[in-house]
């Protein structure tokens, strides 16, 4: 799809610069290829939509790297090539390596100014050989023009339902949450979550996040995070860091957890792993929320055990 998509529009480009000695087909032309990049990118299915957006940033970082390479015919025109095409892959880089959807749409206002220097200079280059300056700026700001409505697209299934209504439409009832709006469903269960933790730990008491959600409950919750690291299975917790936490956990008697399936499967520390495993249980879920509380009963048998030995 997404080299499909490049060809059609290096097509609908070149057929309206070969067309400009005859404007009525040309226009017809240009008007049948900004509706077909409408439809499509109003309607298209969006795993076909993603993938062009995947690809559009690298087909933008190799026109740079191309005009580098051919810099001596820009007339000029070349010295903020090199720069805005640097600052585009470094930014493009940093969707690595989970290169989410979201992630390439952060990157992409770099590789926008990448891309309307890059057709600015070819619109001075054409233009100066042509007299069909406004056909040539026509074939020119399709891809601008597909990204442009992609985002528009992009931005109203995030935030909207329907036509203009927002999909966070319900204040969260924590007090530390006031003035902070979810979708009715997401709101009830932050909201459930956080009396929940609120109910069974005590003021002061404290609260592992082993979720990645897990810190923001602490917040809401006003309760204290046992360990240093905002969040636990994140990048550049150190071994020394990962025990004191473990530690921790039993010096501040702590007695709850916030983890989901996905972060007890992809527990990384097994000596963490082992010690959840032998002294909590699961108690309460709340969605993916799950809430883990220590086992008193597996707790008391083994302070009997330790008075017997």
């Amino acid at each position: 799809m997404p080299a499909l998509c490049f060809l059609v529009l290096v097509g609908f480009a070149f057929a309206v610069y070969s067309l400009r000695s005859r404007p009525r087909l040309e226009s017809g032309i240009a008007l049948i290829g900004t509706l077909a990049v409408t439809a499509f990118s109003f309607a298209g299915s969006e795993s076909r939509v993603s993938e062009v957006l995947f690809y559009a940033p690298l087909l933008i970082l190799a026109a740079g790297i191309g005009a580098l390479v051919y810099s001596k015919k820009l007339d000029g025109y070349a010295w903020p090539i090199a720069p805005l095409t640097i600052a585009a892959a470094a930014a493009f880089m940093e969707t690595f390596p989970r290169f989410a959807r979201e992630q390439v749409i952060a990157a992409m206002p770099f590789a926008g100014l990448l891309l309307i220097y890059l057709i600015y200079v070819t619109w001075r280059l054409w233009s100066s050989h042509t007299s069909a300056r406004v056909q040539t700026a026509v074939a020119l700001a399709v891809l601008p023009f597909a990204l442009f409505l992609l985002g528009l697209r992009f931005f109203h299934q995030t935030y909207f339902r329907g036509a203009s209504t927002f999909k966070s439409d319900t204040e969260l009832s924590i007090d530390r949450g006031r003035g902070v709006y979810f979708p009715a469903e997401t709101a009830r269960e932050i909201d459930d979550v956080t009396r929940y933790i609120q109910q069974r730990v005590p003021d002061g008491g404290y609260v592992f996040p082993q979720s990645y959600a897990g810190s923001s409950f602490l917040f809401l919750a006003d309760r204290k995070n046992p360990s240093g690291a905002q969040f636990w299975g994140g990048v550049g917790v150190s071994a020394a860091e990962r025990a004191a936490t473990l530690e921790a956990l039993e010096q501040n008697d702590v007695t709850m957890i916030i983890t989901s399936a996905k972060d007890q499967q992809a527990e990384k520390y097994p000596p963490m792993r082992d010690y959840i495993t032998a002294h909590f249980k699961q108690t309460a879920q709340f969605g993916d929320v799950i809430i883990l509380e220590r086992d008193v009963d597996q707790t008391n048998t083994e302070s009997a055990s330790e008075i017997r030995n």
